[in-house]
């Protein structure tokens, strides 16, 4: 038993209207977003975030020693 051309061809060109309409929505709910910040700058956030915790008011600082003083 053969398959109707003409109607696999409306199949087609109705799944691929629907596609398109999807892409279309998708497209335009992805240029509403703000755009994402690059990974580099998280990253960078997140280090200068753990350097400030790290030497708030009241960390104890580094003795001499472990600060690489008196190396030759």
């Amino acid at each position: 038993m053969g398959m109707n051309v003409y109607l696999l061809e409306v199949v087609a060109r109705a799944r691929l209207a629907e596609l398109r309409a999807l892409s279309a929505e998708h497209a335009r709910a992805a240029a509403a977003r703000p755009p994402r910040p690059l990974l580099r700058e998280v990253v960078g956030r997140a280090l200068i975030r753990a350097g400030t915790w790290i030497a708030a008011p009241g960390s104890p600082s580094p003795t001499p020693h472990e600060a690489g003083a008196g190396r030759p």
